[in-house]
């Protein structure tokens, strides 16, 4: 590439994270604004993320309550409000998500002998932007992916082969545990990504 190419993508790159930075700045903001008038009215019409979490314990992680998402944009919940993830601690989720991944995992290590490898989770609205950035094609538009919901999941250590055993088992038991392998990541609906599985309560 020319020099006057390298400068014209240098430009490119500054301008978009300028945008997103922008576009960051601004949802701190409005996230910071949340009104008691917007707690009320979400108390009103509550979500499965809105009913306090039960205590859930696991001898692995303890126990973890988390706290309400609502409110928060996509990207910008609070890691105090999320749970780790059993056999996988630095990965959090939306406490429910994580309660019945957790079940999940623990169902097939005694498949496989150990826990689902999770290679994603929870993501930042500015791990969204550095995503989309690297991987135009297969990363959501940021501010609007279901990891930056906390509930989905990226899996390694087989599952991200769709001819394995433990995508197999996964698709077989999942359901059983609110998590599935959405339609649009199926082979026949466009890019195949047998690794990404979403909570649906």
């Amino acid at each position: 590439m020319t020099a006057a190419g390298d400068a014209a993508r240098a430009r490119s790159l500054a301008n978009a994270r300028a945008s997103a930075g922008a576009a960051l700045a601004d949802a701190t903001k409005r996230a910071a604004q949340e009104t008691a008038a917007d707690r009320a009215t979400t108390a009103a019409h509550p979500r499965i993320a809105d009913v306090p979490s039960p205590v859930w314990t696991s001898p692995v992680t303890g126990s973890c309550r988390g706290s309400s998402t609502a409110g928060y944009p996509n990207g910008l919940i609070p890691r105090s409000a999320l749970c780790p993830l059993w056999g996988a601690s630095n990965h959090v989720l939306r406490s429910d998500a994580t309660a019945a991944f957790n079940r999940l995992s623990q169902a097939s290590a005694q498949e496989f002998s150990s826990p689902i490898c999770v290679t994603d989770s929870y993501r930042t609205l500015a791990a969204q932007i550095d995503v989309k950035q690297s991987k135009p094609a297969l990363a959501a538009i940021a501010g609007t992916s279901r990891h930056g919901l906390g509930i989905a999941v990226d899996l390694g250590c087989g599952v991200e082969s769709a001819g394995s055993a433990q995508f197999t088992w996964l698709k077989r038991n999942a359901a059983l545990y609110g998590w599935l392998h959405p339609a649009w990541a199926e082979r026949q609906n466009g890019p195949f990504e047998p690794w990404h599985w979403e909570y649906t309560g």
